[in-house]
């Protein structure tokens, strides 16, 4: 598949980080400090389905000139490109802000940022489109990943992929019970039978109905079978499998490689869907 300049944009970035281990006769018990980061990512408008791009993807090296800190984000927008486009230009910098306000702590700024471009979408009359949002951030050791949406994360060693996120839509089981709660009718798995999504960015006519923008958020501390991670809309995850992200992993010799799997993988297999999609490497091609 060829793709046009117009809707395909493709970067790799490679980084060699300094790698610290801890002495073990148990490889297993062998400790990554700071990992060797390698990343690509694709856009894809689907221009055979779709009129408009409304995918995202923002990504930051020496997040908060930081040479030990990554900014991974994948934004899906619908009913319009208006508070994606929003999440993208703002959400560093309001991250930023919020992890100097409260002291590092990683989990709170992430609640206290996705509230900030869900209110900044609102003066910007986001009432009727909105976007799903998944952040990665990458400290040294650790990735934390926050989401709000359908747009999934995974993290995929040799033998098998994890998935991170929570898919948010009116057909989780534990969405349906707290919409419910909240006196949301739920028709034909849709709040009101027009919105899929029970957690989002924006959508503003909704949140009276038990819409919000409160993301999960998970902590994973990598190990040394940690291969990949991927992050992507789900004009991906409409078609690829949790086995072929295994089975592409052991194909693959880089996040490059893999990624243009992912993408061509999707397209071909009759996505159609706006595609967006980030792989990011733990390990040295």
């Amino acid at each position: 598949m060829n793709f046009s300049r117009k809707n395909f944009r493709n970067r790799i970035d490679e980084n060699l980080l300094k790698s610290k281990f801890q002495t073990s006769k148990n490889f297993m018990a062998i400790k990554f400090q700071i990992p060797f980061i390698t990343y690509s990512f694709k856009e894809f408008q689907n221009e055979e389905y779709n009129e408009y791009m409304e995918d995202f993807i923002y990504t930051e090296e020496k997040f908060d000139k930081d040479k030990n800190q990554y900014l991974f984000c994948v934004f899906d927008g619908h009913g319009g490109d208006k508070s994606a486009k929003i999440c993208k230009n703002n959400f560093s910098k309001i991250f930023s802000n919020n992890l100097k306000k409260n002291k590092n702590d990683i989990e709170q700024s992430f609640y206290d940022s996705f509230q900030e471009l869900d209110n900044k979408c609102k003066k910007e009359d986001c009432y009727y489109e909105g976007n799903t949002m998944t952040v990665v951030f990458i400290k040294e050791n650790k990735l934390y990943c926050a989401n709000v949406g359908d747009s999934s994360c995974m993290i995929i060693n040799e033998s098998k992929a994890n998935k991170i996120t929570v898919d948010h839509l009116c057909g989780n089981k534990n969405e349906q019970i707290r919409l419910q709660k909240e006196g949301c009718k739920i028709i034909d798995y849709k709040i009101e039978g027009e919105l899929s999504l029970s957690r989002c960015i924006g959508d503003h006519e909704f949140k009276k109905c038990g819409l919000i923008c409160e993301p999960d958020i998970k902590t994973i501390i990598f190990t040394p079978r940690d291969r990949y991670c991927v992050i992507a809309s789900d004009g991906i995850w409409d078609v690829v499998a949790s086995t072929d992200l295994v089975k592409f992993s052991n194909e693959c010799k880089n996040a490059k490689e893999m990624c243009e799997k992912i993408v061509n993988t999707a397209i071909k297999g009759g996505s159609q869907d706006n595609i967006s999609c980030i792989v990011i490497s733990f390990w040295k091609d």
